[in-house]
């Protein structure tokens, strides 16, 4: 009898090795790329307004967080509530938060984004509110390099556009947002920077056909 149970001894430890051997070892969590820019939004329900945006802060913070940004990197651009009265229902409030996220930009470089509000609007800063990210446009260098120019925000009855001119042609200044280069650079990834028009105004893009729309012009090349 001890041999045989020594043998079954045997036989199970064989078994409980070639089962440790053929059980694939558990998945790791893959690392998740962010966006260079992205905005998130979620609502919340509760009888209580705060407890209502509080719910929708922590959708929108989970939902970034999901997609590889830091809670650090998002700003909040956007919150709504209002109460939900049905006769003979208890009131409950609805919430909307929309945050603002962006990866850090390579040093030297700010990241160009393309909003759009009452207008389209393209900065480095955060927009008015009102205004969601429609993406990132690339990276502006900070400080002047051979082969670039500056770019300007300037403005028109109250509509911003982008353009190279030191005088904004002839119309208002805002700022300087940064340096794009006049022809693409070797050895340097680049992508071309348009200024565009439609019924609703100007706008800037990436696509050298200005996604449809009119051309007005070509801008410079931006950092990709």
């Amino acid at each position: 009898m001890p041999v045989i149970n020594r043998l079954l001894g045997t036989a199970l430890a064989a078994g409980a090795l070639l089962l440790a051997a053929v059980t694939p070892a558990a998945a790791q969590p893959a690392t998740v790329t962010p966006p260079p820019v992205a905005t998130y939004y979620a609502y919340g329900l509760s009888a209580f307004e705060a407890v209502a945006i509080e719910g929708a802060t922590a959708g929108a913070d989970q939902q970034a967080n999901a997609a590889g940004f830091a809670t650090s990197q998002c700003q909040q651009i956007g919150e709504w509530a209002a109460p939900s009265m049905i006769p003979g229902q208890p009131i409950h409030w609805n919430a909307r938060v929309e945050l603002l996220c962006k990866t850090p930009p390579p040093p030297g470089t700010v990241d160009l984004v393309r909003f759009l509000g009452t207008d389209h609007m393209s900065t480095t800063g955060n927009p008015p509110a009102g205004y969601s990210s429609e993406g990132s446009l690339g990276y502006l260098d900070t400080s002047q390099a051979p082969g670039t120019m500056p770019l300007f925000m300037c403005t028109e009855q109250g509509h911003t556009f982008t353009s190279s001119d030191t005088h904004c042609e002839g119309q208002g200044f805002v700022q300087q947002l940064g340096y794009v280069y006049w022809a693409p650079p070797a050895g340097i990834s680049v992508k071309v920077l348009m200024r565009c028009w439609y019924s609703g105004g100007l706008f800037d893009s990436n696509d050298p056909n200005c996604e449809g729309q009119n051309i007005s012009g070509r801008l410079g090349y931006i950092l990709a």
